[in-house]
């Protein structure tokens, strides 16, 4: 893995991935097997995903806070696999009942979230403190405060799994969906960054970023309507793991391109985060 994942790769896997949750989907109707199919490309899509933040980590020079958020992006990653492998019916039976599943999941989910947001907090602040003109506009302050008051709309219609048997999970998940929230307000302060830099290949694996926060953030909120929408809200949560993936292997192909044209010149000190000093 000296060069990672190309990011044509994980965007082919990916949409193998749909492609195959949608046949099981078909030929196999209302059983187990288009989960199993769906939660086990997810692990495959963070197993990605992990080896290319530890590669993005590892391209920017040590201290880098950018370096820092890749890592802790990673460690989303690393905590995700085990989230969908308890997810993955055919682990049903190590947890015992659907509450159990739901709990297990829920504990995990909690501090990956946590590693997204500071993960997220820290590459927004390492290319944002290079002072190159980037400012926070008022539409970015103004999707954060959105974010804010939609949080309070979705606890006044009741959380999918607060009337839980598993008293603890009905307090994990409003806390994860704070977080999730949070994400959702970063997000949009990613892409206001990402539009300041007026295109460009460092303003794309920031909008992919904030598509994969914003994305999983509009998960969460809109998990009371699943049944509703049930094949439309599982191709996007199928889809969530891989655009991370796409972005993060992204990340590392545009640090490295850089790197290898900076060649000999490329100083230990030299922040790749923002490609200028």
């Amino acid at each position: 893995m000296k060069q990672g994942v190309k990011p044509q790769a994980v965007a082919i896997l990916g949409g193998f991935s749909i492609l195959c949750f949608l046949a099981v989907h078909r030929l196999a109707g209302a059983s187990d097997w288009p989960d199993v199919a769906g939660q086990g490309f997810c692990v495959v899509a963070y197993l990605i995903g992990l080896l290319s933040c530890w590669r993005a980590a590892n391209l920017y020079p040590k201290g880098s806070p950018v370096g820092l958020g890749w890592l802790a992006l990673g460690g989303n990653c690393f905590l995700s696999i085990f989230r969908h492998l308890a997810l993955n019916p055919i682990f049903a039976g190590v947890f015992g009942t659907k509450e159990h599943v739901y709990l297990a999941s829920q504990t995990i989910q909690l501090p990956a979230l946590i590693c997204v947001l500071v993960g997220m907090i820290a590459i927004w602040w390492g290319i944002y403190r290079l002072k190159l003109g980037f400012r926070v506009g008022w539409l970015d302050w103004a999707g954060v405060a959105c974010s804010a008051a939609i949080i309070a709309w979705a606890f006044r219609n009741n959380l999918s799994l607060s009337h839980s048997g598993q008293g603890i999970v009905g307090v994990l998940q409003p806390v994860s969906l704070g977080f999730l929230i949070a994400i959702g307000g970063v997000g949009f302060l990613f892409h206001g960054l990402a539009s300041q830099m007026g295109g460009g290949q460092l303003a794309a694996v920031m909008r992919w970023i904030a598509v994969y926060a914003l994305l999983r953030s509009g998960l969460t909120l809109s998990e009371a309507w699943r049944d509703l929408y049930s094949l439309p809200w599982w191709l996007v949560f199928y889809s969530v793991p891989w655009i991370f993936a796409f972005g993060a292997a992204y990340s590392c192909w545009l640090v490295d391109t850089v790197r290898r044209g900076i060649g000999n010149e490329f100083q230990p000190g030299w922040d790749t985060s923002g490609l200028t000093r």
